[in-house]
C-alpha cells in the first residue's frame, strides 16, 4: 500500500490532491491579526502558517481563494486606549511622544 500511495504521489507531481470540489466558489480566509496594542509573539507566527496553509488546501479544491489581513484593525483595544487616555487627559501630562506614551 506505501509503495502505492508513493508511486500515486509522484506521478502526479503538485496536481496531486486536486479537485474540483470548490470550483466557482470565491473563498475569502482572513489571518494574521494581530493586536495593535500587544507586542508580537509565537502565536502570531503560528496563525500566520495555519491560515496560508488553510488557504492553500482551500485552492486545491478549486476555489478562487484570497487571503486577507488587517495591520492595526482598529478593534475594541483601540477604543478601550482612547477611553483610557480620555479619563487621565487632564490629570497626567505625557514625557514623551503621545503613541508612544499612550
Amino acid at each position: 500500500v506505501f509503495q502505492l500511495v508513493v508511486e500515486t504521489v509522484l506521478s502526479k507531481g503538485t496536481k496531486y490532491g486536486e479537485t474540483g470540489a470548490w470550483k466557482g466558489k470565491r473563498v475569502i480566509v482572513e489571518h494574521t491579526s494581530s493586536n495593535p496594542n500587544a507586542p508580537l509573539h509565537i502565536g502570531n507566527l503560528r496563525n500566520v502558517m495555519i491560515g496560508a496553509h488553510a488557504a492553500n488546501l482551500i485552492a486545491k479544491t478549486g476555489a478562487d481563494v484570497k487571503q486577507r489581513f488587517y495591520v492595526n484593525d482598529l478593534g475594541a483595544q483601540i477604543g478601550l486606549t482612547a477611553f483610557g487616555y480620555h479619563r487621565v487627559y487632564n490629570l497626567i501630562k505625557p514625557t514623551m511622544k503621545i503613541d508612544h506614551w499612550m
